[in-house]
């Protein structure tokens, strides 16, 4: 029988408390069933099933990612606990560990970058290439348009497929579709999800793509203003959920006034 590490400060926590009880067993089930690099191959039928509970994969993400990001969505699919592999190994990955270099290479199997991984503190023997943090400061005070809409995608839909997503969206800029439209019809596209909750999510490369999902859903620049990236409120999202209707609703931020 594994054993691992629990916070046992987590039944103080209001983010926890506050979810429903079914999504508070999924929560422990996810964190106890992840691999030893704390990613998780979702299975939410065979828990409903094997529990007799009523748990949903995007509401589950949704409610458990309330204020942080506690799971991220990989590109392949599978979910990733950031603060998993710094709670149980501490802020250093030694590869010449058996175990440690079993979790590197985990890691380097379902495409994750050491750096997104909160917690872990870079030195030689982890974060080889010093240089992707250099590269990464001077992207954000370069990102593009494309990229803007691509993370505003991700952030309140849902990540992956980003390298095509972007290449797609820059077609569309080219072509005269605006900034403000794309983000409209991203909005609309949540309100939809939030409306009639699915497992099905719309790949953001497919949205942007040759199959243009992104025109199903008209823009509603008139009601709302552009998200506010520093927002502390919703964190950039556009979005809080309301725990007394168990659905999100536009953040403040982006509601115009006498609206």
């Amino acid at each position: 029988m594994s054993k691992r590490f629990h916070d046992t400060n987590i039944w103080d926590e209001d983010w926890f408390i506050a979810l429903p009880k079914d999504y508070r067993s999924f929560w422990l089930y996810v964190k106890d069933k992840c691999d030893h690099s704390g990613i998780f191959k979702p299975n939410v039928i065979t828990f409903n099933k094997l529990y007799d509970c009523e748990v949903s994969a995007k509401k589950a993400l949704d409610l458990i990612n309330i204020g942080k990001d506690r799971i991220v969505v990989l590109d392949n699919g599978r979910w990733l606990i950031p603060d998993f592999i710094s709670f149980q190994y501490g802020n250093h990955l030694n590869p010449n560990n058996r175990v440690h270099a079993s979790i590197l290479r985990l890691l380097e199997t379902n495409g994750v970058n050491l750096t997104s991984i909160r917690g872990l503190k870079e030195d030689n023997d982890t974060l080889k290439d010093k240089d992707k943090d250099k590269d990464k400061d001077k992207d954000k005070s370069s990102i593009t348009p494309a990229q803007e809409i691509y993370t505003y995608y991700a952030k309140t839909i849902k990540s992956g497929a980003s390298q095509d997503a972007i290449k797609n969206i820059t077609k569309l800029l080219k072509i005269g579709v605006s900034k403000e439209d794309l983000i409209g019809r991203i909005d609309t596209y949540k309100k939809v999800l939030t409306a009639k909750p699915t497992d099905f999510i719309i790949q953001a490369n497919n949205f942007f793509g040759e199959k243009a999902r992104y025109k199903d859903f008209a823009p509603q620049e008139s009601k709302l203003k552009a998200v506010d990236p520093n927002c502390p409120t919703c964190k950039g999202t556009g979005f809080v959920y309301n725990q007394s209707i168990s659905k999100n609703e536009f953040c403040r931020c982006r509601i115009k006034e006498g609206k």
